[in-house]
């Protein structure tokens, strides 16, 4: 789950500089608007009526049953005793390519395996959350304690979905899902996964560590400060979310290496992708979130400095992201009591949103100039030219005046009629960013 958190200070300055004076464009009329003046129809992009089919309608038109684990290898057979040939194919730009998503049972992991499933990919899916009781392997001696007591907990944690039905969906879409049960906090774990790997396909064309593990008692406990969380939630995000991220890369760099020697129409090098997000840059959550994105970010960088030009590593920041988690605390009530951001039709990602951009990353041939930097994932929607596949909008980055003036200038009453692309997509700066202080509560002065 991705919740975003800025900085009111800040936001509410650039909020009173740019608001009086911004041109809106609202079919052939200019006028200028204060926000108390907003009252025109919420605008859909002009190709919405005919978005391409994403993994997820084609899902909702499927009978729900989950293959087994011995169907799923066995329907995979085929392809798993040699490297596949590549093709180029428009429609499955990606056919051929091996990929692995850690913490793909649900969220943005699951958006990111469906939309490699649907680009033609051989997906492979890890997790914990398996409704395959029996491949779940018992804690090994090399585990330390706090990854024991992570191990433990894992179930309790965890939410809606499983490995075995993102490998369905990612079939059924196209491409080839392969559930591995996997807890990022064993290393044992993950290098059996690799070595699954080696022995089907000697490869691996694209890497996404998106595995991340959220405190217990999330979101209320994610408000908490610093001195009141202690080592729990510190050694929770580091072990799964920046840990996992260096082992697991450390551990495929083989498959990768041999992908990258391996001609491959496809892609002109291999990828790894870090999901992070705006907490690296900006107070998000609590302090050992921070740390732990801002690290994941650096670790991007300086990957990126030791593989030269063999291979893209990058960084994505996804926005404010509709998972089952956020439909949880939304459900809940908890989203309103402790994030208290709203959740407006046209500024809200799918899971699916940050998969299309690590699509359209993989193919791009020039995605070398792209390496060793952070990328916000509606940004890259801008250069690449693409909309929510799910939701048919194009979302803002959550540093435009196009997501900052409804969800902090506005009333519930003034959204209800806005029309989100009649607001100018006028960017605050990074460094802007960087410097803010969290908001204040809402029942705060």
């Amino acid at each position: 789950m991705t919740i975003l958190t800025l900085h009111g200070r800040l936001v509410h300055y650039f909020l009173a500089l740019l608001m009086p004076m911004a041109v809106v464009i609202d079919h052939a009329r200019i006028y200028a608007f204060q926000p108390q003046q907003l009252n025109v129809v919420r605008h859909r992009p002009k190709n919405a009526a005919v978005v391409k089919q994403s993994a997820v309608s084609l899902a909702r038109s499927t009978t729900p049953t989950v293959p087994t684990r011995i169907q799923l290898q066995s329907s995979t057979s085929s392809s798993s005793s040699s490297v596949p040939t590549t093709t180029t194919d428009s429609t499955k730009p990606l056919k051929g390519c091996i990929c692995l998503v850690t913490g793909a049972s649900r969220g943005i992991g699951k958006g990111i395996a469906l939309e490699l499933g649907a680009a033609g990919a051989v997906v492979y899916i890890t997790g914990t959350s398996s409704s395959d009781s029996t491949m779940k392997p018992q804690p090994s001696s090399r585990e330390n304690a706090a990854a024991t007591a992570l191990y433990s907990t894992t179930e309790e944690t965890g939410g809606p979905g499983t490995i075995e039905e993102t490998a369905r969906l990612v079939t059924e879409a196209g491409g080839v899902g392969i559930p591995v049960y996997c807890n990022h906090a064993n290393d044992d774990q993950v290098q059996a996964l690799m070595d699954k790997i080696q022995t089907d396909h000697g490869r691996l064309d694209i890497l996404v560590n998106n595995a991340f593990r959220i405190p217990p008692g999330a979101p209320k406990s994610l408000f908490k400060p610093f001195w009141e969380q202690g080592a729990e939630c510190w050694d929770t995000v580091h072990t799964v979310g920046l840990r996992s991220h260096f082992v697991a890369t450390c551990m495929a760099m083989p498959l990768l290496q041999r992908a990258q020697q391996t001609s491959n129409n496809n892609m002109a090098r291999p990828l790894i992708v870090m999901i992070s997000s705006f907490g690296g840059l900006t107070y998000t959550f609590n302090t050992p979130y921070g740390v732990a994105k801002a690290a994941v970010d650096r670790m991007a960088k300086d990957m990126a400095v030791e593989l030269g030009d063999s291979m893209c590593v990058v960084s994505l920041w996804p926005g404010l992201v509709m998972t089952e988690r956020t439909k949880q605390t939304q459900e809940t009530g908890d989203w309103d009591e402790y994030v208290q951001l709203p959740l407006i039709d046209g500024l809200v990602e799918s899971p699916q949103f940050t998969g299309q951009a690590i699509v359209a990353l993989a193919v791009d041939k020039d995605n070398g100039k792209r390496t060793g930097k952070y990328h916000v994932v509606a940004e890259l929607a801008e250069e690449y030219d693409f909309d929510d596949v799910v939701t048919g909008f194009r979302p803002p980055s959550i540093r435009s005046l196009r997501f900052l003036a409804p969800t902090y200038g506005m009333t519930e009453e003034q959204r209800k009629n806005i029309s989100i692309n009649s607001i100018p997509n006028w960017k605050l700066p990074f460094w802007v960013m960087a410097m803010g202080q969290p908001p204040k509560k809402a029942n705060q002065s």
